[in-house]
């Protein structure tokens, strides 16, 4: 499965984490957990194996990206500016696709800023936006239905 998590999901993988972490005995609360995200060593042996059982239809990769971005002290630092976007132009076009360099520089996740890169700046000239014109669905009315 692919796409953003529901909530149901997210409610799977923070029932999953403290289980096991209860199980292991070795983290004793939600706190510590956040800081540990940045270690894998910290945390129990296969623990993203263990969490990712408890949602089937989730990769391992997707469920530990999904939960370090979520939980990520760094995360959430609000709406990208205009100028946030400028600046992330500027890096990329200074330090190319070094996202960690990049990330740190506008004090956000490295995968945010790739994200933002992938969905507003990459192909931007041969992005279009608006209403779609009377030929447009027509030939994707043609696309899906043959």
């Amino acid at each position: 499965k692919k796409g953003t998590f529901s909530l149901s999901e997210q409610n799977q993988i923070d029932y999953a984490i403290k289980k096991i972490i209860n199980e292991e005995n070795e983290i004793r609360n939600v706190t510590l957990l956040k800081n540990s995200f940045n270690s894998k060593n910290q945390l129990p042996k296969n623990f993203w194996s263990r969490v990712a059982s408890y949602i089937p239809l989730r990769s391992v990769e997707s469920i530990y990206d999904h939960t370090r971005r979520r939980l990520s002290l760094m995360n959430y630092k609000g709406k990208w500016t205009e100028n946030d976007v400028l600046k992330l132009k500027l890096l990329i076009d200074k330090y190319g696709n070094k996202w960690k360099i990049i990330g740190k520089k506008l004090n956000r996740l490295p995968s945010a800023c790739y994200d933002k890169w992938r969905d507003a700046l990459k192909n931007y000239e041969f992005k279009k936006k608006g209403k779609w014109t009377q030929e447009e669905k027509f030939k994707l009315i043609q696309l899906v239905t043959f």
